[in-house]
């Protein structure tokens, strides 16, 4: 205990180039157990490269492990074509198709050490810089040592040799890994069979904190009656915004008199990662529940509505896109399956509002669906109401078919003293197709505003406004002819 304690106090006291070398030439002499390589060097953040509880299904040095005489130190998971994520940040400086290890990233931490994870399926990212927390891939089942059925490879490195195929094959090397406990989410002991872990990261119930977003486009489900779009289904367009990361929204109407549209399938045409899909109340100011989840091309995941009849909900995608892709959402029956897709929750404690840039939050959608002419009630149809903040400044949509509604008036939402407008209102409205990327020159800066469109066909606007700048705190949206 003694000789721990002197190696610890030694290691601490040197810079980091030389806590590296001195690592290499402990583990190269058998000097490693009397501490884990956290303990002896100060290495942390390192956590799970999966979410939730998995199966170790090979450890190191048991009988059922990867514990041949000189083979790494690795872990394979049983995950079958999940998420996989970065374990801490770094740069990634392998992402290839390796002959033994499949589908293979690399990424280079700052403490000197390198994670790897092999048998892939899919690459979500391929370079430049990761945060801890990032979906990197999607696990699989790839290269000739993939084994007896779809997992994740782990493994972390003291060295890297270089990307040629001879080079990473020798990584399987147990003098190059590691059995660094990464914060206590593994045990750095035998495996002798399958193990049960669940990781023991903030990744479990939270995310890192996303960049910032660009509002890109709207949509609505309010009526299970009609199948127009609007009606039991809508799209929205995500667009490509350079290093900015992209936001769609939906109003979403739950019908209180049958079990129709009580649950609604989110789905997208192309492989977009991870998404945070948070939803409230159409006049709430606090996100109500927020989840990551791997949004895939035709991979749908539902959300369900027991309670409240007006919905909203922000779906932004965790990475910048690189393409346009649509974002569609379809009414479901409660008796209709329920698809979880592996979702994360989301601390809505810490991840309360929707960056939409410029210090801007999203504060709700509504809809002026026209074309609708099922039911009884305006609201959705020939009016509606959002809401903006009185803390922040707010940006609000509205989607707007004009059908039967060329002309449409945005004027301040009722107040206590019964004025329905507010001619001092700071704001800016401004309008574009509902699938250009692209928005129009403002159109006003003050409410009331009258705006005028011959075309037939979807828009959308935006209303910015600064905080308390609308004093009622409800944007009314309504058609004039």
């Amino acid at each position: 205990m003694v000789l721990q304690l002197v190696i610890v106090w030694i290691l601490l006291s040197m810079k980091q180039k030389f806590k590296e070398k001195i690592m290499k030439m402990i583990k190269r002499v058998g000097l490693v157990t009397l501490l884990s390589v956290s303990a002896l060097f100060g290495y942390s953040g390192y956590y799970a490269p999966f979410e939730g509880t998995k199966t170790i299904t090979q450890g190191w040095n048991g009988s059922y492990s990867h514990g041949g005489k000189g083979y790494a130190y690795g872990l394979d998971v049983g995950i079958s074509y999940k998420n996989v994520l970065s374990v801490k940040d770094g740069e990634i400086i392998y992402a290839q198709d390796h002959k033994y290890f499949g589908k293979t990233i690399i990424i280079k931490h700052s403490d000197g050490l390198y994670s790897l994870y092999a048998h892939l399926s899919k690459f979500k990212m391929t370079n430049g810089q990761v945060k801890r927390g990032n979906l990197i891939a999607i696990s699989g089942y790839t290269g000739e040592w993939k084994g007896t059925g779809p997992h994740l490879h782990f493994q972390i490195l003291t060295e890297y040799l270089g990307n040629s195929e001879e080079n990473i094959r020798k990584l399987s090397a147990k003098k190059y890994t590691t059995t660094i406990d990464f914060q206590g989410f593994l045990a750095s002991d035998v495996y002798t069979g399958t193990k049960s872990v669940t990781s023991k990261n903030s990744l479990t119930n939270s995310v890192a904190t996303i960049p910032q977003s660009y509002f890109s486009g709207a949509g609505s489900v309010i009526d299970n009656r009609s199948n127009e779009y609007g009606g039991t289904h809508d799209v929205a367009i995500m667009h490509p915004y350079g290093s900015w990361n992209s936001t769609v929204v939906f109003q979403w109407r739950r019908d209180p008199k049958s079990n129709n549209c009580t649950q609604l399938n989110i789905s997208s045409d192309k492989d977009i990662g991870d998404v945070i899909i948070r939803t409230k109340g159409w006049s709430h100011h606090t996100i109500r529940e927020a989840f990551k989840v791997n949004l895939d091309k035709y991979s749908p995941i539902t959300i369900k509505n027991n309670n409240q009849q007006w919905t909203t909900l922000a779906i932004t995608s965790t990475q910048p896109i690189s393409e346009e892709t649509t974002i569609d959402a379809t009414c479901k029956k409660s008796t209709d399956r329920f698809i979880d897709g592996s979702r994360v929750k989301v601390d809505v404690s810490t991840d309360n509002l929707v960056d939409v840039g410029a210090g801007y939050s999203w504060a709700g959608t509504a809809s002026i669906i026209s074309r609708i002419t099922s039911g009884t009630s305006p609201f959705g149809r020939t009016k509606d109401w959002a809401i903006s903040f009185s803390k922040n400044k707010s940006f609000t949509s509205f989607q707007w078919d004009t059908t039967n509604c060329h002309t449409l008036q945005i004027i301040n939402g009722k107040t206590n003293s019964g004025d329905d407008s507010n001619e001092n209102a700071n704001v800016v409205i401004r309008k574009k197709p509902w699938n250009e990327k692209e928005w129009d020159d403002p159109i006003c800066y003050n409410l009331p505003c009258t705006i005028d469109e011959s075309r037939n066909g979807y828009f959308l606007l935006k209303v910015l406004g600064n905080a308390n700048a609308i004093d009622s705190g409800n944007i009314e949206a309504k058609c004039v002819r």
